[in-house]
Formats: structure tokens, C-alpha cells, sequence
């Protein structure tokens, strides 16, 4: 009975997904048609095999298809070495893929119109209703929610000071500077009744003006017409009226826009030049009529002209509330702000300032250290020698004579000097400490002067004043140099003081200042909310009023956008405003996603028929130029084969034509609609056409890789190389490790032990060690043998012969010793060679481990990527591994769909030679490997 273990089961389980794991990754990377490495969906429901079939197959599409054409144009490589026969022969071959690809572009070109069609006649119609019903059904949450939003804000306005309200009506006074609203004047005229009366007056100003020039066109017409005059200025004149009474009728008059463009350049202009040409009596008629449409148009521009100033007037009285309101604060925020900045500012300059104070004494003490290296010798000598002179002293009877034995009162100066300043800093105890010694043996010197002169007669005393000098030049060189940088130092260190004492000082009225601030911007951020109630309160009067307008009107699909338009505007304002976070939360916008689906699905399918339109002239267009190179290329093969340089217009053409119509509308529109019908594919309300849609999306998928620009690399060569190479090589090495290995094995010579050494050391050098010199190996045998040169098959087979004999000798070796000697006896008992056994008993027996080396070889010349690249350099003669390392630093970098799947093609040759010789892999690994 078997024994349950589940943690070693589990923990088996997690170790294979995670070694299987980066294998499935590849395999649905290599299927996924956005040629993404990072998604957050593994599997992808757009899956192709095409980057199998364009690796496999090499079927070049229509834009390779035109770079082969080009290149037989101009007698490129290889057709420069091919005669006309052979020539035309590929080129009807291009021409009947291109005659192909046209075919399947039509058909599928048809296939997406059609499909759009269908569902723009027989869906979209009931698409739209259900729509509908879905924004009317949700419209009545946001009514409430905006019914909501009004009471509460009107509750808070409610409780606002005048100014307040003021301040927050300014945003909709300066709305109507720029577009004039019904609504919205209506709205500030509770505030400010002129700004209504000025604008009826304006409105009725314009219906008068409407009336009274209601006549002027057909009266012009008619002057015109009498004077024989039907030329062009007479139309743009008349046209000009008509401009001008359409807009007074229609209420967009607007006198700038009117004055210079209309009437000082047309009607102005054409009437002085039309009187010109007419009668007396008929030009006075235009002239009279020209100055009665200007008077009447002036009586409009006052009548505006009176609104602006009353909007204006209510403008600046907003303003002033609001001014009212925050002008005290902010002045005081602003001063408080500009104190903030300059304590800010002095505090940085401080703390550079310590900083650089103390980076310069610590250089300074540095300084001194050094030169304490001839200060402390010196403390020491002379006290040596004072020493002396004392114990001299001690023993002599006292002298009157009288003398100088040496001045030193300079340095006694220099000492004291020193001293004054190194004492104020514990740093330099040290070093003061020696100084003082100096200074006081210095002084014992210069007070007993007589009795040391006195005592010149001893050896001792004579000794010391010999001496003296040298110490005390040394003693002066010490102290003359260190002082100016003791002083120095006294410097910084007094700056660095002063700079530390004002440090805490300005933190503190930094704290004190930003304490000030924090109630003063508290108090104005209380002031803007209040006024963003105030003013979110009159633009949810106006938007409120237009949203529910528009929600009862929801009875098309038009209406229903309009009324989304204004829901999302409004929804926006709310969000853009301060108190955003004090409102009641506002509804979810997913709810009207079915709308906008289908309107999205409307773009994509009036996309998708203008696309095929498209697509179906550019390809007319394309075969055309194609069918006449088809038709003359017999001529023009044979002007270029005999020398002379025709240029092919045509091909520009097709270039142009890809370029200016494939590349930089269609295409762009094809993957759109292919990401967009993937998309509404999925969605519930859309499974009726869900099969159409994923058509469409294949359809213009598979378009694409018909027309678009592709890398298609000979990877079927490239395998083919590895092979070639990693099993020729393979072959070899295992043949010729056998016969290097048998003699180790079966035969006793001299130097067969540090032969086996020599092995091994060789084993130890890594091939990467003579890569130079294998280059250079190879350029020199190339210059005599050429298909063993650089770029060469041959060649990177001959290098990795040599590279795997070594290890693979030992590995050998190590299996025939396990092969009884007594077979081999045998056989040569009956007759058999030395030669013989080895071919026909020892190779036999060793096929294992003969097996194992040779997967082992082939594997890792398969898979070797460094000698590779840098013996080959011709597309056509990379290995798999150099090849494939071009997916991912060439042009096409990103386009991992086609990296993954020429690695998982590139698995197949290293399965297949396992799945064959998988009987031997086990024997041969273990056996050899023990001995006996």
C-alpha cells in the first residue's frame, strides 16, 4: 500500500508550474495577436497562428512582395547574376501572388462591409432603442441626485452674507461675456434686474432692425437688376444684406464681427464700386440704402453696447464683494507669506554658511596638526636643554658678571601670540599644552640671561647655546606658519558663532510666522468655500433647468446624447469644486456604458464601411499599377539586363499610393476597428451580433497581415544551419574523443598519465579565453581554404570539433574502462586487430555513452550563441540562437509574438534528438561513471 505524503505532493506540484510555467508563457505570447510580453490576462482571446505561418512558410505579403519587385527593377542581388528568362519568371510569380492577395483583400474587404452593413440596417436600429430606454430609465437617478444636490446647497446658500452670494454669482457674469445665455441672464437678474432689461432691449432692438431692413436684399436685388448690373460683386453685395438681416433675425448679430468683414469690405466696398458703374439715381438709391442699414445697425450696437455696460457694472460690483471678502486676508497672507519666504531664505543662508564655517576649521585644524609635527619636537628639546642649563645653574656659585647668553624675546612674542588664540579652543589643548612649555623655558631663558652668560665656561651651557639656534629656527618655522592659520581659524570659528546664535533665532520666528499663517489661510480657504456654494448654487440653477429639459426630451438617440453631454458637464463642475467632498456622492457613470457602446459601436461601423471603401479603391488603384508593370516588364528586364538604367516610375507610384493611402489612413483604421469589435464583442447587450463582430475583427486582422509592412526572417535556414553545424560537429567530436579515449583506456605508454593531466588543464581554460585567436585561426586558413574561413559553416563546425574533444575523452574513457578486457582478448584470439575490436566489439557496447555525448555536444553547439555571432556575419549563414537574438535588437524589438515563436520552433530539433536517443540518456550518464 502506497504512503500518502501531501505536503511532498504539493510542494512537487507548485515546483513543475513553476518550471513549466515561463514554457506556457512563451507558448501564449507566440499565439496572441497584440504581440504583447505583459498583459493581465494570460490567455488572450485573439489567438493567430499566423507567426507560425509567415516563420515556417516565408510567404512573403504584398509590401515584401513590392521590395522584390524593386529590387528586379534595379537588377539588385541576385538577379544581377540571372538572364531575362529567369528574371520574368520570378516576376510572373510576384505578379500572380499579388493577383492572389488582391483577390482574398476584395473578398475580404467585401466581407467586412457587408457585415457592417447587416448590422447598421437589421441591429443598430434596435441597438438605439434599447439605448434609450436605458439612459431614460437611468436619467430619473441623476434628476434626483441633482434635485438633492440643489436643496442641499440651497440650504447652505441660504445661510450665506450677501457679498457671499455676490462673489459667487461672478463666475456666471463672466460667462455671459463670452456667451450670452437666456437662462443664465435670467438667473443674475434677480441680482441685478438690468442685465435682463438691457438684453430684451437688445432682442427687441434686433427684431426692429429685422423688420426695417427686411427688404433691403430684394430692394438691391431690384436696383441691380435695373441697372444691368449681374455680375459677381452685385451677388456678394446683396449676399452681404442677406447675411446681415439673417443674423438680426435669428438673434447671433454681433457688431464686430459684422462691421470690418461685412460691411466696411463688402458693403461698403462693392457699393462705391457698383455706383460707379450704374446710373446717378441708382447709385444714390444703393448709397441711401447703405447709410439706412448702418444707422439701424449703430441703433442695435447702442442697444448692446447698454447691456455690456450693465453686465460689466454688475462685473465689477461682484468683484468688489468678493475683493470685500478676501482682499484684508490675502494682503496679510501675502505679507506673512513674503516674511515666511525671507526667514526661509536667511535660515538656508545661515545653515550654508555654519557648514562652510566648519568645513573650513576643520581644514584649518588639519593645518595646525601638521604643523605641530615641528612644534612638539621643539617643546621638547628645549626643555632638554633648560634642563641642562638649571642643573648647570644648581651646582655653579652665583657670577657677577654680567652678559647676553641669547635673546629670545621674539619667540617669546610668537608663543605668547599663539597661545592667546589656541587656548579659547579645546581642540588644540594638545598643542597648547607644548606651547606653554615652550613659553615658560623660553622665559626662564630670558630672565636669567646674566647668570647663564656667567656660566659660558661650562661644556654643557656651551653645548645648549650651540644647539639653541637650530631649535629655535625650527621652533620659529612651526609658529610663523601655524599662526596665520590659527588665526584663520579664530575667524571662521567667530563667524561660525555669530552664524549658530541666529540660527535658533530665525526657526523661531520661522514657527511664529507659519503659526500665522495656518488661521489666516484656514480662514480664506472657509471664504472660497463658502463662495464655491455660492456659485456652484447658481450654475446648478442653470444646469439643473437644462438637464431636465433635456431628460424629458429623451426620445432619440441625438436627444439622449445631448442630454449626457449636459449630465457629464455639470457632473465635471461638481467635481472640479472645492467642496466636492461635502456633497452627497454622486451616481455611477457605468450606468449609461450601454449608450456609449453603442455609440461606439455606431463610429465603428460607419468606420468599418468607409474603411472598406477605402481599402476597395486603394487595392483598384494598386492592381492597376501592378497590371502595367505586368504587361511591360518583359520590356523593361530587357533594357535593364542589356545595361542601360531604365528608372520605373510605377514603383514610385506604389510606393506613394502605400504610403499615402495604406499606411496612414486604412491601416491606423483597421486596427482600430479590429481593437473595437474585440471589445463590444464581449458585451452582453451585443451578443446578437457578437458573431459578426469577432468576423470583422478576424477579417480586418488578417487584412493587415496581407498589407502591412512584416520581418520575415529565414528562420528554417537558420535552423538548418544549427543543425548542420551542432550535428556535423557533434558526429566528429564523438568519433574522434572514441579513438582519444581508447588508447587512455586500454594501452600503457609513457606519458599517458600527465596526458590525462594535460586533458583536464585544457578543460580548465573557458573557450571564451581564445576567442581571439580562433578568429584569428580562422581568417588565416580561410585565405587557403575558404569554406573553412570566417562566415562559413565549415568554420564554426571546425571550432567546435575542437572545443568539446577534451571533455568528452574523459567522459569516454571513463565507460571503456568498464568494458571488460577479456571481450577485446577474445576476439583477437580468433584473429581480430586491435582496430577491429575497437570498431566491431567496443564501439557497439559504448553506444550510451557514445549517445550521451553526442546529445550533450549536439545541445550545447545548439544553443552556443558568443563563437557564433562573432565567426558569422551574413544573414543567410546565422545559427538559430544568433538569429533569434535578432528579434529582440532589430527593427522589431517589440514584436515578441514572433520571438516567442521562433524559440518554440527552435525547441523541436533539441526534442526529437531526445525523444530518440532518450533509451541511452540514463546508462550512459551513470554508467563510467564508478569504478569496477
Amino acid at each position: 500500500m502506497f504512503k500518502v505524503h501531501p505536503i511532498r505532493h504539493i510542494i512537487i506540484i507548485a515546483v513543475i508550474i513553476v518550471v513549466l510555467f515561463p514554457v506556457l508563457w512563451i507558448f501564449t505570447t507566440s499565439i496572441r495577436r497584440d504581440n504583447s510580453s505583459i498583459s493581465p490576462n494570460l490567455f488572450s482571446n485573439q489567438t493567430t497562428w499566423q507567426n507560425y505561418i509567415d516563420l515556417i512558410f516565408e510567404k512573403p505579403n504584398v509590401p515584401l512582395l513590392y521590395n522584390d519587385i524593386a529590387n528586379i527593377y534595379s537588377l539588385g542581388s541576385p538577379y544581377n547574376k540571372m538572364n531575362d528568362k529567369e528574371i520574368l519568371n520570378v516576376l510572373n510569380g510576384d505578379f500572380n501572388a499579388y493577383e492572389n492577395y488582391f483577390k482574398s483583400t476584395y473578398r475580404m474587404s467585401n466581407s467586412i462591409t457587408s457585415n457592417a452593413s447587416w448590422i447598421s440596417v437589421n441591429f443598430i436600429p434596435k441597438a438605439k432603442s434599447l439605448a434609450i430606454e436605458n439612459v431614460k430609465e437611468n436619467s430619473n437617478a441623476d434628476l434626483r441626485y441633482i434635485s438633492i444636490v440643489s436643496s442641499d446647497l440651497a440650504a447652505k446658500f441660504n445661510s450665506l452674507d450677501q457679498n457671499y452670494k455676490m462673489a459667487g454669482i461672478l463666475d456666471l457674469l463672466n460667462s455671459l461675456k463670452s456667451s450670452p445665455d437666456q437662462d443664465t441672464i435670467r438667473i443674475v437678474g434677480q441680482y441685478f434686474p438690468e442685465i435682463p432689461q438691457s438684453w430684451d432691449n437688445y432682442k427687441n432692438s434686433m427684431s426692429k432692425a429685422a423688420s426695417a431692413l427686411s427688404n433691403v436684399p430684394g430692394n438691391v436685388s431690384e436696383i441691380l437688376l435695373e441697372s444691368g448690373v449681374d455680375n459677381q460683386m452685385a451677388k456678394d453685395l446683396v449676399s452681404a444684406y442677406e447675411e446681415t438681416l439673417n443674423s438680426l433675425k435669428n438673434g447671433t448679430f454681433t457688431y464686430g464681427n459684422w462691421f470690418a468683414p461685412i460691411y466696411l469690405r463688402r458693403i461698403n466696398m462693392d457699393t462705391i464700386n457698383l455706383s460707379n458703374t450704374i446710373g446717378s439715381t441708382s447709385a444714390a438709391k444703393l448709397q441711401n440704402i447703405k447709410s439706412m442699414v448702418f444707422s439701424t445697425v449703430q441703433n442695435v450696437n447702442s442697444a448692446f453696447s447698454s447691456y455690456d455696460r450693465s453686465l460689466s457694472d454688475a462685473i465689477s460690483k461682484a468683484q468688489s464683494s468678493k475683493t470685500l471678502l478676501l482682499s484684508t486676508l490675502q494682503s496679510s497672507l501675502t505679507v506673512l507669506s513674503n516674511n515666511y519666504n525671507q526667514l526661509q531664505n536667511k535660515l538656508n543662508t545661515l545653515t550654508a554658511s555654519s557648514v562652510s564655517y566648519l568645513s573650513a576649521m576643520s581644514y584649518d585644524a588639519s593645518q595646525i596638526s601638521i604643523f605641530s609635527n615641528n612644534i612638539v619636537p621643539t617643546a621638547m628639546a628645549l626643555d632638554n636643554m633648560v634642563s641642562l642649563v638649571k642643573s648647570v645653574l644648581h651646582q655653579s656659585k652665583l657670577s657677577t658678571q654680567s652678559g647676553i647668553f641669547y635673546d629670545v624675546s621674539s619667540y617669546i612674542s610668537q608663543a605668547k601670540d599663539w597661545i592667546a588664540i589656541s587656548s579659547k579652543y579645546s581642540i588644540f589643548d594638545p598643542i597648547t599644552e607644548q606651547v606653554q612649555k615652550i613659553l615658560d623655558d623660553l622665559n626662564y631663558i630670558q630672565n636669567n640671561q646674566s647668570v647663564i652668560y656667567a656660566n659660558l665656561n661650562s661644556n654643557a651651557i656651551l653645548n645648549v647655546k650651540t644647539s639653541l639656534p637650530f631649535v629655535l629656527l625650527k621652533l620659529q618655522s612651526g609658529l610663523s606658519m601655524s599662526i596665520p592659520v590659527l588665526q584663520n581659524y579664530d575667524t571662521n570659528a567667530q563667524k561660525y558663532k555669530e552664524a549658530s546664535e541666529q540660527i535658533p533665532d530665525v526657526r523661531k520666528q520661522l514657527e511664529e510666522v507659519s503659526s500665522e499663517i495656518g488661521p489666516i489661510q484656514e480662514k480664506i480657504n472657509s471664504i472660497n468655500d463658502k463662495i464655491s456654494i455660492a456659485s456652484l448654487y447658481f450654475e446648478t440653477l442653470k444646469s439643473a433647468k437644462k438637464i431636465d429639459e433635456e431628460a424629458k426630451n429623451i426620445n432619440s438617440f441625438k436627444n439622449a446624447d445631448v442630454f449626457l453631454n449636459e449630465l457629464n458637464k455639470y457632473y465635471a463642475i461638481l467635481q472640479n469644486s472645492n467642496i466636492y467632498s461635502q456633497l452627497p456622492p454622486m451616481p455611477s457613470s457605468s450606468r449609461y456604458d450601454q449608450f456609449f457602446n453603442t455609440q461606439k459601436l455606431i463610429d465603428t461601423v460607419n468606420l468599418t464601411l468607409q474603411t472598406g471603401n477605402n481599402l476597395n479603391k486603394f487595392t483598384d488603384e494598386y492592381s492597376y499599377y501592378i497590371s502595367n508593370l505586368k504587361n511591360r516588364s518583359k520590356d523593361y528586364v530587357n533594357i535593364n539586363v542589356l545595361g542601360f538604367p531604365f528608372s520605373v516610375n510605377e514603383i514610385n507610384s506604389i510606393n506613394n499610393l502605400y504610403q499615402n493611402q495604406y499606411v496612414s489612413i486604412i491601416g491606423p483604421n483597421l486596427g482600430i476597428i479590429s481593437r473595437r469589435t474585440n471589445e463590444l464583442a464581449d458585451l452582453p447587450y451585443f451578443k446578437e451580433i457578437s458573431g459578426k463582430l469577432n468576423s470583422i475583427n478576424d477579417t480586418s486582422y488578417y487584412i493587415t497581415q496581407i498589407w502591412m509592412q512584416k520581418y520575415i526572417p529565414p528562420l528554417m535556414r537558420w535552423l538548418l544551419n544549427s543543425i548542420i553545424v551542432s550535428g556535423t560537429a557533434a558526429v566528429i567530436t564523438v568519433f574522434l574523443s572514441a579513438l582519444m579515449a581508447y588508447p587512455f583506456s586500454r594501452l600503457r605508454f609513457r606519458g599517458r598519465k600527465y596526458g590525462l593531466i594535460g586533458i583536464l588543464l585544457i578543460q580548465m581554460f573557458p573557450t571564451m579565453m581564445a576567442m581571439v585567436a580562433l578568429y584569428l585561426l580562422l581568417n588565416f586558413i580561410g585565405k587557403f581554404l575558404p569554406f573553412l574561413g570566417l562566415n562559413t559553416l565549415g568554420g564554426l563546425t571546425f571550432l567546435y570539433i575542437g572545443g568539446g574533444i577534451a571533455f568528452n575523452s574523459w567522459l569516454i574513457k571513463g565507460f571503456f574502462d568498464t568494458i571488460p578486457m577479456e571481450l577485446e582478448e577474445a576476439a583477437m584470439v580468433d584473429g581480430a586487430t586491435r582496430y577491429q575490436t575497437f570498431w566491431r566489439i567496443i564501439l557497439p557496447l559504448s553506444a550510451p555513452v557514445l549517445a550521451v555525448t553526442m546529445i550533450l555536444g549536439f545541445i550545447g553547439n545548439y544553443g552556443d550563441y558568443i563563437l557564433a555571432s562573432i565567426v558569422m556575419t551574413g544573414l543567410n549563414n546565422y545559427t538559430f540562437a544568433v538569429g533569434l537574438q535578432t528579434f529582440s535588437t532589430g527593427a522589431y524589438s517589440s514584436n515578441w509574438g514572433l520571438m516567442t515563436t521562433a524559440a518554440l520552433i527552435g525547441m523541436i530539433p533539441i526534442l526529437a534528438l531526445f525523444l530518440s536517443l532518450q533509451k541511452f540518456i540514463v546508462g550512459g550518464l551513470t554508467q563510467g561513471s564508478v569504478k569496477g
